[in-house]
């Protein structure tokens, strides 16, 4: 007993001196008063806040999951169904090749993995299959399942795996495509995005409904970095077969959160979550912990406004410009300090908000300009992959060299080589009207018209009335597209080529027992998307030469005949055929570049003007 009171008159006396140094400095003082008058209601708030949250998010949790998945599935079968829109029956490898790897495309951002296939169905078999990925689980030899004749959308069990995705057949049941990811990324994928953790994955089959379910096994992706909670009530889907010996059955899928991170991604969703949840008893207990909300949030208040009361008029401008500070120190440039006391300090708040909103006015500025920027590469790298690649097409009896220089990024200058067979080479080159992304879409949606129209028609007459009429809808009066499509054929010995418009193609072949001699071919033609039809048809015409062993054909866009030096000349035509005249014995490639090389010099520039397009075919 004595030890005690010794032992207590000991802690009073040197805990006095002990507590006024502590409590000297105003900032601490301060923040032991809000120690005790906010202890109370942050406990209260706390216990209600690890309640109420614990049921809320657990729900919404488990529904936002489902809902994501759900999503996901309607994102898989919308890239299968656009697979068979793009792919046509009796397509060449490389078009399913690209189809394919565009339904892979738009479902990789979310589904890692993902591979797609291309079935042609005959008589209820696998009559022709093509895959993203050749070593898939499907193969031509499986059966085909019956329930893939109609659309789907869930998981599918494939060999000892099972994946997600979507199967969607053609109108006629000829065809099928099918789109899948793995399901156990897929799931870690999707529960992450809704701030979820999955804990296991396991499947239950027909043939195990009288064995012992397997042990789940946790995930390798389990984040062990964040304080989670286990949500009790486990997902179930349904798992359709796809191979012998499979019977399909029902995969398990068990959850977990992390409050916080929960908290603060779907806060802003709650009420709607709430509100299409079940009315009955979700309702009331909304309603009790709603009650118990503002008796806890009026406890909070009265503590705060005593305490904000003690330090509004010492610490708040201080306390501002530091957390201000921390701020911008983080990255958060467009913080602004609230200068509410007219003295040194207020002044002190305002130079830093004028400091800060500049910081935050050049940095949107810069990164506006770096997503232009960006944007503007990916289109010219998009644009120059719709350019057949060098040495791509390659025709027996020709040789051909092209290049297109745009003068932007992008632009609408286009040019194609299109086989037409082992000795027919097709060669369109085109101009859209103007410059920029805008001519480059409209040369990206002629590419396609070209290519179906010339496997369609023989005739470049006929081929451009079609384009005509087709793109004199798709495009508004103020833009139009001049062109010249040619077919060459070394087994006929003859080329045959209408021009729309564009500017004349240059013939370097022997006349008059001289070589060489150029000569520029302008038969009559309108410009694609001028006229709807009538005037179009009537004016344009098709004409056909023999073909002579080592004459030379160019191609070319007004980027080459009207660049303009400082003096406002044009390059022009007469001294575009002199040179071709002046460098008969080169190759194609070598004219080319001399072609090239001769408008820089011309123009006295470092780069086109305007976008230049030149195509050579030497008949060899």
């Amino acid at each position: 007993m004595v030890f005690v009171i010794t032992l207590g008159a000991v802690l009073v006396y040197f805990g006095r001196d002990l507590l006024g140094w502590l409590l000297y400095p105003v900032r601490r003082k301060l923040a032991v008063s809000y120690l005790f008058v906010g202890l109370l209601p942050v406990l209260l708030l706390t216990s209600f806040f690890l309640l109420a949250f614990y049921v809320v998010l657990g729900l919404f949790g488990s529904y936002a999951f489902q809902a994501n998945l759900a999503a996901r599935g309607t994102a898989f079968a919308s890239a299968a169904q656009q697979t068979l829109l793009e792919i046509s029956p009796g397509s060449d490898p490389a078009e399913v090749a690209r189809g394919l790897q565009g339904a892979v495309a738009r479902v990789a951002p979310f589904a890692p993995g993902a591979a797609a296939w291309y079935l042609e169905i005959e008589e209820g078999r696998i009559a022709r299959l093509t895959g993203s990925d050749p070593g898939g689980p499907i193969r031509r030899s499986d059966p085909l399942p019956e329930w893939a004749l109609t659309p789907y959308e869930g998981v599918v069990q494939m060999e000892d795996t099972e994946w997600f995705g979507a199967v969607y057949p053609g109108l006629r049941g000829d065809r099928l495509a099918v789109v899948l990811a793995p399901l156990a990324p897929l799931l870690e994928q999707s529960a992450r995005e809704e701030d979820l953790i999955v804990r296991t994955v396991w499947a239950l089959y027909l043939g195990d409904q009288n064995e012992e379910p397997p042990a789940p096994a946790p995930l390798t992706g389990t984040d062990n970095d964040r304080f989670t909670i286990d949500w009790d009530e486990p997902l179930l889907l349904e798992a359709v077969p796809w191979g012998p010996g499979m019977e399909g059955g029902t995969v398990v899928v068990a959850i977990g959160f992390a409050p916080i991170h929960l908290i603060q991604g779907t806060t802003g969703g709650l009420a709607e979550s709430v509100a299409i949840s079940n009315p009955d008893w979700r309702s009331g207990l909304l309603l009790v912990l709603g009650g118990l909300g503002i008796v806890f949030v009026l406890i909070e208040c009265v503590a705060f406004a005593a305490g904000l009361r003690l330090a509004r008029s010492i610490t708040r401008s201080v306390e501002a410009l530091s957390r201000g500070t921390e701020l911008v120190r983080g990255g958060n440039f467009g913080h602004q300090v609230r200068a509410a006391s007219p003295d040194q300090l207020g002044e002190l708040a305002s130079s830093f908000n004028i400091m800060t909103a500049k910081i935050a006015d050049d940095m949107g500025r810069l990164r506006r300009a770096a997503v232009l920027e960006q944007e503007m590469e990916t289109a010219r790298q998009s644009q120059s992959r719709l350019l057949p690649p060098e040495g791509s097409v390659s025709v027996p009896g020709f040789l051909v060299s092209a290049v297109c220089r745009p003068a932007t990024e992008v632009g609408g200058d286009y040019y194609d080589l299109i086989p037409l067979g082992p000795s027919r080479l097709g060669v369109v080159i085109a101009d859209v009207s103007g410059t920029g992304t805008r001519a480059a879409f409209i040369m990206a949606e002629l590419k396609g018209l070209m290519l179906a129209l010339s496997r369609i028609h023989e005739s470049p007459r006929k081929v451009l009335v079609e384009a005509n009429r087709v793109l004199h809808t798709a495009l508004d009066s103020r833009t139009f597209i001049t062109i010249t499509y040619a077919v060459f054929d070394s087994a006929e010995g003859l080329v045959t080529f209408a021009r729309a418009g564009h500017s004349p193609l240059l013939h370097l072949v022997q006349r008059d027992g001289h070589w060489p001699r150029s000569e520029a071919l302008a038969p009559p033609g309108l410009g694609l998307a001028l006229d709807p039809g009538p005037v179009f048809d009537e004016i344009l015409e098709e004409r056909s030469e023999r073909l002579q062993g080592g004459e030379t054909w160019l191609f070319f866009t007004d980027g080459v005949s009207e660049a303009m030096n400082a003096e406002s000349d044009m390059f022009g035509e007469e001294r575009l055929m002199r040179l071709l005249e002046e460098g008969a014995a080169l190759t194609p490639a070598d004219l080319q570049r001399t072609v090239e090389d001769a408008v820089l010099e011309f123009t006295g520039a470092e780069t086109h003007a305007d976008d230049l397009t030149m195509v050579l075919v030497r008949v060899d």
